[in-house]
């Protein structure tokens, strides 16, 4: 079941330093964050408030939830149990799990 993205949430995480939103596997909620420098790679900016980070997000939220879903189906979740978007998500094609 493809992961569904809660429409609008967005919050800024200052001790990581990334965006988190949020997500759905059926019932089971499944965090997500995505970090400063993908979101700057993505603009091409050398840096950004946290109301324009927001911002940044919200033009490639598709691309960025995209990539969240691919690492969640691949079983790429982070030990603390959220899935992280990060510069090593555009490094390589996603993996999807085999189910054969």
């Amino acid at each position: 079941m493809p992961l569904r993205f809660e429409p609008g949430w967005v919050a800024y995480d200052p001790v990581r330093d990334v965006l988190s939103f949020r997500a759905q596997d059926g019932d089971k909620a499944v965090p997500c964050a995505v970090t400063r420098e993908v979101l700057l790679q993505l603009n091409r900016w050398p840096s950004a408030t946290t109301r324009q980070l927001k911002t940044l997000f919200r033009h490639h939220d598709v691309m960025i939830q995209k990539l969240a879903s691919a690492k969640y189906a691949a079983g790429e979740v982070e030990p603390a149990g959220y899935v992280l978007v990060n510069s090593t998500a555009f490094d390589q094609p996603p993996r999807t799990s085999n189910l054969l």
